[in-house]
């Protein structure tokens, strides 16, 4: 996988480096210190504030970095890490989030993209990776659940019903409720699109998608417009006999590139993989992706790792174009 050429210590601040190597020290001696104390009051004091450092860690130390095969091998630890403070402290909000954030990045940059990557020749290592995906996107989606579960305790209950739609707006009010909802509904619906014969994905999709609406309704800008680029694909993948639209997916990729003033190469690498890819467009298809190329991962340091793992997408599209479009 190609490296952007940019060396690791500019991956960031050191002002961000430094605390979350504090927090990150602060969270493992906290963890291991636990273990060995007597009493579980005090053993759930430390492990709660394991649970507060990791969650309040910086999140940028990965986000930022350039070098996507560090970060790649760095994920899992950090998983496991996370999954063991839970273990003591499993109704800690900030830390349940986290947790599923990771399990649905590390599926979506580590295991479905890669796997999306093979050739005929490894049809058998890409139906298993995806199978892995899709159990790595259920795993956050878990994670998520309990989050919301944590803060509303009738979620569960809601989720299921019949009335979703009025209980999201009446109970989801505030800006800083869209980043659960959203990876919530991510994780569901990373695991769904892999497997759309799942019988139970199959009745649950639509409830997660009216989370990643809720989410869009308070906060459109989240992430540089991350939600935006979700509908791009949503709405570009689909015919219109199942509620495609090619109008909706053009209306989030320009709200898209607004939001992130251009800097991302996201919106771009999703319209040409799903619009001008079912319209056939193949000059478009080359146009997009040449100006996802074009986006410098340095010019926007927060999304820098975002854009280095979307570039070598552009880039493989790019290089293996016949797959898209039908032979003249």
């Amino acid at each position: 996988m190609a490296m952007h050429n940019v060396p690791y210590p500019q991956s960031g601040t050191g002002a961000e480096l430094l605390s979350f190597v504090k927090q990150w020290l602060l969270a493992g001696f906290i963890a291991g210190f636990g273990t060995i104390l007597p009493g579980c009051s005090v053993n759930r004091f430390v492990m709660t504030k394991a649970a507060d450092a990791l969650s309040g860690g910086s999140a940028t130390v990965f986000s930022a970095d350039d070098d996507v095969e560090l970060v790649g091998d760095a994920l899992p630890f950090s998983l496991k890490l996370y999954e063991s403070i839970l273990d003591a402290t499993p109704n800690h909000p900030g830390l349940l989030l986290a947790t599923g954030k990771l399990c649905v990045t590390y599926a979506f940059a580590y295991i479905q993209t890669p796997a999306e990557m093979l050739g005929d020749s490894d049809i058998d290592l890409q139906v298993a990776q995806r199978a892995r995906a899709k159990r790595m996107y259920l795993r956050g989606a878990r994670y998520c659940m309990r989050e919301l579960q944590s803060t509303h305790p009738d979620f569960s209950t809601a989720f299921t019903g019949t009335d979703l739609e009025s209980y999201l707006q009446r109970e989801f009010t505030r800006k800083e409720d869209a980043g659960a909802l959203y990876w919530t509904g991510m994780a569901w619906m990373g695991a769904y699109s892999l497997d759309n014969l799942d019988i139970e994905l199959s009745i649950t999709h639509t409830r997660a998608l009216k989370l990643i609406k809720r989410s869009l309704q308070l906060d459109e800008a989240m992430d540089g417009g991350a939600i935006h680029e979700f509908f791009i694909s949503y709405y570009g993948a689909l015919t219109a006999i199942i509620g495609g639209s090619e109008k909706k997916a053009r209306e989030h990729f320009k709200r898209a590139v607004e939001l992130s003033r251009g800097l991302k190469a996201g919106p771009y690498v999703n319209l040409a993989a799903t619009v001008c890819v079912t319209t056939q467009n193949r000059a478009e298809f080359i146009a997009l992706l040449d100006k996802a190329l074009a986006v410098d991962p340095d010019a926007d340091p927060p999304n820098r790792l975002v854009n280095c793992i979307t570039r070598n997408k552009a880039r493989w599209m790019a290089d293996h174009i016949d797959n898209y479009f039908l032979s003249e």
